[in-house]
């Protein structure tokens, strides 16, 4: 599991021994050859695994994450448009997932709603105009409509 795009990769290991009480242990790597390093030490003491004793309500160990000082928020979301029934070279039935990411600087009241974006692919493939399109150019067209139809703040 790593937990930063840079730097060294953090991973989140779990001792499994009977004795260890499922203690979770976070350790480092170096990105570029794997192998495993120890956590910085402060002056004076030796370096070593951080270890995590099990949350008490979830009984299980939790993960740790780590976010660098140079770590930029990106804000995005997804919806899944599941088994949905097309007539489009022939019967099928489409898995969708639809991704999209916000632009930075919104503020709360600038957060659009993911029902119009819904609407607008419902609505296209419902009425899609050229049943030999390949499936590529029709995903082509989904994007392009939703870019197209108002909604604002979005990257897709």
């Amino acid at each position: 599991m790593a937990f930063s795009p840079i730097g060294n990769l953090f991973a989140v290991g779990f001792d499994n021994r009977a004795n260890a009480n499922g203690a979770g242990a976070v350790l480092r790597y170096n990105g570029k050859t794997g192998d495993p390093l120890p956590l910085v030490a402060n002056p004076g003491t030796f370096p070593s695994p951080v270890f995590v004793s099990p949350d008490s309500k979830l009984q299980r160990p939790i993960a740790i994450s780590f976010f660098p000082s140079d770590a930029t928020l990106t804000e995005k979301w997804n919806f899944p448009i599941a088994n949905y029934p097309i007539n489009h070279q022939g019967l099928n039935n489409l898995n969708l997932d639809v991704n999209y990411k916000y632009q930075d600087g919104l503020q709360n009241s600038q957060y659009p709603d993911f029902v119009p974006i819904y609407k607008t692919l419902d609505n296209l493939l419902v009425n899609y105009p050229n049943e030999t399109d390949v499936w590529e150019i029709v995903n082509k067209n989904l994007t392009q409509k939703v870019i197209e139809s108002s909604i604002r703040h979005l990257t897709l």
